[in-house]
Formats: structure tokens, C-alpha cells, sequence
């Protein structure tokens, strides 16, 4: 069966797990500032700034069996933040509640910065979400939007994506400047990009 999947902030994780769904078959339409990025890569390109969304009606955004929301902010404040997540994402599920046909889900992906525990917890998905940060906080607030809109959501967070370009602790660490301090055991949060792709492609795969 084909679908269509609609990938908002196609980047690097959005190209990979474009690339995968268009091997099976399907058609991917890729959201972006700059859709001159997604050249070369088979997805359908959509340049669109998700700031002009407020109080667009359908038309703003294809129908879409599928939404992937994998905006990323373009700098670390939080005015940022506010933009790229909660209201980014409300607009979108705006826009996409007025379809005649809406999306069967919508993916949101979302970041392990929503927890707050410092101390060396074990955090897993019933672990209290009580970030004290901007950025974890925001996280959670757009979070929220989705679980209690009426179309279906779900939530993935991902913490500490590495992969092509994307490996500076590797770096770091190969040049010996990564320190480890006290003793015990230490644990580093990470996925690579390619297991993040997957990750949303089987959830995909799941609920079809």
C-alpha cells in the first residue's frame, strides 16, 4: 500500500528516513525553509516557513497519511525553541485537523532534554519529566499540544544524535579531551541517525 508522508523539518534525520520510506514504495513529501536541500535526494521538496501557518486553512499543507515533525530550532534560545516546537507544531496540527481526509498519526520527535534528573537515574518512559531548562520545558509544553489533540500522536524522544557530522564527542574524546571523573561506572546518552530513522519508520510500520 502506498502512502504519502509528509516530514516537516526534513534534515538529516528526516532525509535518512525519507530515503528508507521511498524504498518502500511510498511518496515523501519533505518541509523545509530551504527546499533547495532536498535536491538529489527523491523527496518532494516544500519550502515553507512554519511561522506563516497561523490561521492558514488546508491548503497550506498536503494531506498526508503520515506526519513526521522533526523540526529542529535554529539557535539554542529559547525564543527559538518556542518557535520551532510548541507553536511550530501547533500550527501544523492546525493546519492538518482541517483536511477531509486528516493524517492516521502524527510523529513528533522530541528530545531526552524533558527530563531533569542530573544525578545518575535510571530515566526510562515513565520517568518524571521535570526539566528545569528552557529547552526541556518547551519539549514538554509541545509534547502536550500533540497527547491531547484530537488526531492521533505519538512522542519519540532521542537524546544525544550522532552520526555523519554529527561526531564531535567522538572527536573530542579520540584527541583525549574528554575527562572522566570519580569512579564507578559513566553512561553517555546517544543514537545514531541511522537507528533514529529506523526508529520512526517501524513505529510507522506499526500503525499502518
Amino acid at each position: 500500500m502506498k502512502l504519502t508522508i509528509l516530514i516537516i523539518g526534513c534534515g538529516d534525520i528526516g532525509v535518512t528516513l525519507g530515503q528508507e520510506l521511498l524504498d518502500e514504495g511510498h511518496r515523501v513529501i519533505g518541509v523545509r525553509r530551504q527546499a533547495k536541500a532536498l535536491e538529489h535526494t527523491g523527496i518532494e521538496p516544500l519550502a515553507l516557513d512554519l511561522s506563516t501557518l497561523e490561521g492558514a486553512d488546508a491548503s497550506a499543507l498536503p494531506q498526508a497519511d503520515y506526519v513526521i515533525y522533526t523540526v529542529s530550532a535554529d539557535r539554542f534560545e529559547e525564543s527559538a525553541y518556542q518557535s520551532a516546537y510548541p507553536d511550530g507544531l501547533k500550527r501544523v496540527l492546525s493546519v492538518m485537523e482541517q483536511h477531509e481526509k486528516p493524517p492516521r498519526r502524527i510523529f513528533f520527535v522530541s528530545s531526552t532534554s524533558v527530563y531533569g534528573q542530573q544525578e545518575g537515574e535510571v530515566v526510562n518512559e515513565e520517568s518524571p519529566t521535570e526539566s528545569t531548562s528552557f529547552s526541556g520545558t518547551l519539549m514538554c509544553e509541545a509534547e502536550q499540544a500533540l497527547l491531547n489533540h484530537p488526531l492521533p500522536g505519538t512522542v519519540v524522544r532521542f537524546g544525544g544524535i550522532y552520526g555523519p557530522g554529527r561526531d564531535r564527542l567522538l572527536r573530542a574524546g579520540r584527541r583525549g579531551e574528554v575527562a572522566i571523573h570519580g569512579d564507578g561506572p559513566h553512561y553517555t546518552n546517544r543514537i545514531h541517525r541511522d537507528d533514529a530513522a529506523g526508529s520512526l519508520r517501524h513505529l510507522m510500520n506499526l500503525d499502518v
